[in-house]
């Protein structure tokens, strides 16, 4: 049963939820974007410095193996994703980057993430991101992420409690955390969808997938699909009266 004052705080002001348990890396190096733009579904080169997007990793035959938040740095690239999907994301680089300028460093332990939300979360910033979503800024607690329902912090795990304490917003349940997602029509690997999914079945071509950009792993069944094909199921919400 979902705290009524939880969700009214992160619909009607703003509350705090601890996603440090999601994995974390940066990938380096001059081939860095070069490398990601032929692995992911969306266009990582077409980032401008303190842009990102959404995008997901596939396997050849074009299901998902991890779904991922991209943002560009001006000489890195932060990627997060959930627990479960951190070995695909970890093995991807590690095997597809033989031979290129490609470095990568595991940031689960050392950041943690912490999301404000709700439509009052920009007022306990020093500085607010731009409104886009994945834009960010650097401010005083460290990088700022705009999000659909408000924006993530990301900071030093070991400052993280200090991070919590100087926000000052009440934290949240992980019900209404979930509650506020669903409500956004955004389905999460390992329980809307599992390596089985298609993106398009998931209702994830808008977001995560550029149909513009050159050759990535899973892409010809992913453009099959979408310019000939139907697929056989679709992730659908439903809204009770």
């Amino acid at each position: 049963m979902i705290a009524t004052t939880d969700y009214e705080l992160v619909t009607e002001a703003a509350g705090l939820f601890d996603r440090s348990a999601r994995g974390k890396l940066v990938v380096s190096g001059a081939d860095a974007a070069e490398f990601l733009q032929g692995q992911v579904t969306n266009d990582v080169e077409a980032l401008a410095s303190g842009e990102g997007c959404y995008a997901t990793l596939l396997d050849h035959k074009g299901k998902i193996r991890a779904d991922l938040r991209v943002l560009r740095g001006d000489d890195w690239i932060w990627l997060d994703t959930e627990p479960d999907a951190l070995a695909a994301m970890r093995r991807m680089v590690r095997m597809y980057s033989i031979g290129r300028e490609v470095s990568l460093e595991d940031r689960t332990q050392a950041d943690g993430i912490v999301s404000l939300l709700g439509p009052a979360s920009r007022a306990a910033l020093d500085v607010a991101p731009p409104a886009a979503e994945h834009a960010f800024v650097r401010g005083e607690h460290g990088l700022y992420v705009s999000t659909d329902r408000g924006v993530d912090v990301i900071c030093a795990a070991a400052e993280l409690e200090s991070v919590r304490s100087a926000l000052g917003l009440p934290e949240v349940s992980e019900v209404a955390a979930e509650c506020l997602r669903i409500e956004s029509g955004r389905p999460r690997l390992g329980l809307d969808m599992d390596g089985a999914t298609i993106p398009q079945e998931a209702g994830l071509n808008e977001r995560a997938v550029s149909f513009t950009k050159g050759c990535y792993v899973g892409q010809e069944t992913v453009a099959r699909l979408f310019h000939r094909g139907k697929p056989n199921r679709h992730l659908r919400g439903l809204r009770l009266a």
